[in-house]
């Protein structure tokens, strides 16, 4: 799990934090209905430093809709930055950036989630009690598990649930053995 800073946006714990519970309580959740879970790192959080201001990934476009300039924006240099996919079968990827449009959104599928600055702001707290974002992220991640849907009534239940949720420090040390 990933938390794109843009370089105008100050460090505040309460983001990795909140992010970091959304995440477990997700994983509780998919234990507790399916039996079965994703793996997380520690950190379970990577602060990533973006190599742009928050307008940029605001007004950039990216994509046919607005909807997606600010994840895709953010996607696109998470991937170019630590050597990801989209999709990535090697893990599931999920991005949350501090950045926000009044057309942004956000979503899950092909083995990522993306997500905007309302999603970030609501885990880490601000604006509100954290449950609508716990039942967001779970939504979003069973996209991107390839978990079954109404619109797929046949397909296998969660294939890539037990997938790791992938974070920079992890695959270092898979790398180094550090």
């Amino acid at each position: 799990m990933y938390w794109l800073k843009p370089t105008d946006a100050s460090h505040d714990q309460r983001y990795p934090d909140g992010i970091a519970n959304v995440m477990r309580e997700a994983q509780r959740y998919y234990k507790q209905e399916l039996g079965n879970t994703f793996n997380l790192n520690d950190p379970v959080v990577e602060v990533v430093n973006g190599d742009q201001p928050r307008a940029w990934y605001e007004n950039t476009p990216n994509g046919n809709e607005c909807y997606w300039w600010v994840v895709f924006n953010m996607q696109q240099e998470l991937m170019r930055r630590l050597n990801l996919r989209a999709p990535d079968s090697r893990w599931i990827n999920v991005g949350g950036i501090s950045a926000e449009a009044p057309c942004s959104g956000g979503g899950g599928g092909s083995g990522w989630v993306i997500l905007s600055g309302h999603d970030a702001d609501g885990a880490a707290g601000i604006g509100g009690n954290t449950n609508r974002w716990n039942g967001g992220m779970v939504h979003e991640l069973g996209h991107a598990f390839g978990c079954r849907t109404p619109r797929r009534p046949t397909a296998p239940l969660c294939p890539r649930l037990s997938t790791t949720i992938r974070t920079p420090t992890s695959a270092r040390r898979r790398r180094t053995g550090s």
